[in-house]
């Protein structure tokens, strides 16, 4: 008999790591940072391998959550300055709408009051013709 006979399971298992590529560079990190972690090849090693393995997950974790907290304070400051500059527009805007509809009102009592001096002037013109025309002059009334 054979091996493969015997251990179909265990062949199967023998040939995928026999064709595990152990160049490629992520494996190779791996392993360096496995060798890091794992240094003493005992029995007691071997057990508290996954925890230390989880240990050191929980670690590089919580490097994660520390930096990502001072990029979620910067983004917090600049969502607060944001919500500033966004009230200061909202402000501007609202004095933006008054000024224009306080200006529309005194145009338009420009415009009246040009209109109404323009009828005065007319006025007053045919009033100097009149006058000229049919009022007596100094030497007349003499």
């Amino acid at each position: 008999m054979s091996t493969s006979a015997l251990a179909p399971g265990l062949a199967r298992k023998v040939k995928k790591i026999l064709e595990i590529r152990t160049e490629s560079t992520e494996l190779l990190n791996a392993l360096n940072t496995l060798s890091e972690i794992y240094q003493d090849n005992t029995p007691a090693a071997r057990r508290q391998l996954r925890s230390t393995i989880e240990q050191r997950g929980l670690a590089i974790n919580e490097q994660f959550l520390d930096a990502a907290e001072s990029v979620t304070k910067a983004l917090d400051d600049v969502q607060a300055q944001l919500d500033g500059l966004t009230a200061s527009c909202t402000a501007i805007t609202a004095a933006l709408t008054s000024a224009r509809s306080t200006a529309s009102g005194l145009l338009a009592d420009s415009d009246k009051a040009a209109r109404e001096l323009a009828a005065i002037d007319s006025k007053r013109g045919l009033v100097e013709q009149f006058l000229d025309k049919y009022q007596l002059n100094p030497e007349e009334v003499k």
